[in-house]
């Protein structure tokens, strides 16, 4: 199946909010957000001749690459380390550029940053984006096990950094 410009576009029209929407979601900052989603559509405009509708549909397809964009936009920030003890961070992390309102949404950003990426991209896309343990083998190189084991760690290690503050439970 050949995409033309003119096919793309409108797919790009189609699925715009979609792929934003995840985005946002998995990263909480609005225009890092829009960036990444405007350097995915970037991409797959440019492989787009890679694209086969018989293995998947568009929107899987898009998908699939939306969270490996997340993905590798989580990795780079990965050795940030912010501690909320330092006043400078705390004040960025309440920065009116951020859609965090209160000082828990911070230590709960903050927490969530100090995750080793595959742990933070597994709870992020099944506690906060609601995929299913089979969409999420789907769409990663995860087994359904090795995404159960990584949403585990990951709530461990977020219970441990909020303290005593509950994590809300998805299963």
């Amino acid at each position: 199946m050949v995409i033309d410009e003119k096919r793309f576009t409108e797919l790009y029209r189609q699925y715009w909010g979609y792929v934003l929407t995840l985005c946002r979601r998995a990263i909480n900052n609005s225009d890092d957000a829009e960036d990444l989603a405007l350097m995915v559509f970037a991409r797959k405009w440019r492989v787009i001749h890679r694209y086969d509708p018989e293995r998947a549909t568009f929107k899987t397809w898009l998908t699939k690459n939306t969270i490996n964009a997340i993905r590798e936009y989580l990795r780079g920030r990965r050795d940030e380390q912010i501690s909320l003890d330092d006043e400078t961070n705390a004040t960025v992390l309440i920065d009116e550029n951020r859609d965090l309102q209160t000082i828990r949404n911070a230590a709960l950003r903050a927490c969530l940053l100090k995750l080793p990426s595959d742990e933070r991209l597994v709870l992020l896309v099944h506690d906060l984006l609601e995929f299913t343990w089979e969409e999420i083998e789907m769409q990663t190189e995860y087994t359904v096990s090795q995404a159960r084991t990584l949403r585990e760690r990951a709530r461990k290690k977020m219970r441990a950094c909020l303290g005593s503050q509950e994590i809300t439970v998805n299963d």
